[in-house]
């Protein structure tokens, strides 16, 4: 799957074909140790630029076992930018001093190519004039900075990297009345400290920043479910949807309804239009609550179809079983009921979705009905495997209760037939 990348201008990078999704790294000093800031505060200053997140590189890297400090080659850097879905790679390198930098950026096309551009100067001109004219030429960048003031982006740089890579929140906590003056900054960190699970201190950067976008209401949003205080994350989802609409803030703020247990607010909000996966789940959730028994299971089984008995799907499906007064040990034995609503999925910016299992439904159900006649154990196996992410095969629930007569399944069989 890897392709050779050929460096040292193999095709010349137009700026338009530069927008989008890309990995940053940090860049390599071949100065001095009081220029050791610059080796993430560069990664920054062009994730700030082109809008990415050194947090998500970060998480890349985790996800593929790697240490997020090290040191590693093109290959594997360009790996970890495809694991994050980006087309370009930027890094680069740095010698000299404060007042006389010089600075090499390459920007690679994850697929084909690479060019290197190079920069002289002071550490102030590169950041707020040589690199700035720079970035602004590539289109949908942006400049959040403002006039960037060197000793003031030194401690940005060094509490984002320290966050990111280590988790270590201390300096975002000591410099946080510094880090409020600048509302990018702020914004930045409230980020950075929700992606790494610290809430509380997400919560107290989230009150420095003067213009929140709609993907900061969601994130605070979500905190405040985590702290269950549900009616003000209700306000901060409205006006997140206020600013972009989306299914997204209506599935959050139909769900506070729901573990409010206003269930006509619920419904009212609820974006039942959605036919992906995870809403039709919450969907199901919501009927239960409002006593819809039968169209929740006509739900589930939809879901079923596609992506399996999920451990979500399952627990609907046994609460639903319990409350008809049919003991499935096979339901009962396997998802937990207490508290449904507890189950109810919240989505963040990053949406997802279930892995579709539709293939793998279809091959047991063929492979139970050839061994069917030649051999009933193997069959039999089979059979119940088929039902364990799809039971509403009711030809399988038949063979299973009327052939091998499992009582277990007669009664779904019953249950289902209702």
């Amino acid at each position: 799957m890897k392709k050779t990348i050929c460096f040292f201008f193999f095709l010349a990078f137009s700026f338009v074909i530069f927008a989008g999704n890309y990995c940053v790294f940090p860049f390599e000093n071949k100065g001095g140790k009081s220029l050791n800031y610059l080796k993430y505060g560069f990664e920054i200053y062009f994730e700030s630029v082109f809008n990415s997140e050194m947090c998500k590189r970060v998480e890349a890297m985790e996800d593929m076992d790697l240490l997020p400090s090290g040191n590693f080659t093109y290959a594997t850097q360009i790996a970890v930018a495809r694991q994050m879905g980006a087309k370009y790679l930027v890094n680069g390198s740095f010698e000299g001093s404060k007042e006389d930098l010089k600075l090499t950026v390459r920007i690679f096309d994850v697929d084909s190519s690479a060019k290197e551009y190079f920069f002289e100067g002071s550490v102030d001109k590169l950041l707020n004039q040589t690199l700035k004219d720079f970035a602004l030429k590539f289109e949908k960048s942006r400049w959040p900075f403002g006039t960037i003031k060197v000793d003031e982006f030194k401690k940005f740089s060094l509490a984002l990297s320290l966050l990111c890579i280590y988790k270590d929140a201390s300096l975002c906590e000591s410099l946080k009345n510094a880090f409020s003056k600048k509302s990018f900054y702020s914004q930045t960190m409230f980020n950075a400290l929700y992606e790494c699970e610290n809430y509380e201190l997400a919560s107290e950067f989230f009150t420095f920043v003067k213009n929140p976008r709609s993907e900061d209401f969601l994130k605070i949003g979500l905190i405040k479910v985590k702290e269950e205080d549900y009616d003000l994350a209700v306000e901060f989802f409205e006006k997140g949807n206020k600013l972009n609409p989306s299914d997204i803030f209506q599935n959050n703020i139909a769900g506070c309804y729901l573990l409010k247990n206003d269930i006509e607010s619920a419904l009212k909000f609820f974006p039942f239009a959605n036919k992906s996966g995870v809403f039709m789940l919450n969907k199901s959730l919501i009927l239960c609550a409002n006593g819809d028994y039968k169209e929740a299971v006509n739900l589930i089984e939809k879901f079923s179809s596609d992506y399996g008995l999920t451990e979500e799907a399952g627990s609907i499906l046994a609460f639903i079983s319990e409350k008809k007064g049919f003991d499935i040990k096979f339901l009962n034995d396997s998802f937990f009921t207490e508290d449904l609503c507890s189950n109810f999925i919240f989505l963040d910016s990053n949406n997802f979705d279930f892995e579709k299992v539709r293939d793998k439904i279809e091959d047991y159900r063929k492979k139970s009905f050839e061994y069917f006649k030649a051999d009933k154990n193997k069959a039999k196996s089979y059979f119940e495997k088929l039902i364990s992410i799809y039971p509403f095969d009711k030809e399988a629930l038949k063979i299973l209760c009327l052939d091998y007569g499992i009582e277990d399944f007669c009664k779904l069989l019953k249950f289902l037939g209702e």
